[in-house]
C-alpha cells in the first residue's frame, strides 16, 4: 500500500519522488532527480531570459528619451529612433530564439 501525500508544488512532488525505495534501490530515483535539475534550470533560464528582455527595454527606452530631448533636427532624430529600435529588435530576439529552440540563424 502507498501512501499519498498532499503536495503543493511540484519542487515538493519531484522532492518526494526523489526519495529512496529500498525495493528498487537508487537507480530508481534517477529520472526524478534528473527531472528535478532540468525544471531548476528552465525557471533560472526563464528567470535570466525576462531580466535581459527588461534590461534591453528600459536602455532603449531611455535611449529613445534622450534623442527626443537633444536632438533638434526632426529628420536625425527619426533615423535615431528608428535605429534605436531596431537595435532593440535584434537584441531581444538574439537572446529569445535561443531559447526558443532555433539555432540555426
Amino acid at each position: 500500500m502507498r501512501l499519498r501525500a498532499k503536495t503543493f508544488s511540484t519542487r515538493k512532488r519531484i522532492f518526494r519522488q526523489c526519495a529512496i525505495v529500498p525495493e528498487f534501490g537508487p537507480a530508481y530515483n534517477r529520472p526524478a532527480r534528473e527531472s528535478l535539475a532540468r525544471l531548476i534550470w528552465r525557471k533560472s533560464t526563464m528567470l535570466f531570459l525576462l531580466l535581459g528582455i527588461l534590461v534591453t527595454v528600459v536602455v532603449g527606452a531611455i535611449c529613445f528619451y534622450l534623442i527626443d530631448r537633444f536632438v533638434r533636427d526632426g529628420r536625425l532624430g527619426n533615423l535615431l529612433k528608428l535605429l534605436v529600435v531596431l537595435l532593440c529588435l535584434i537584441s531581444i530576439l538574439q537572446r529569445l530564439l535561443p531559447a526558443l529552440g532555433i539555432n540555426w540563424l
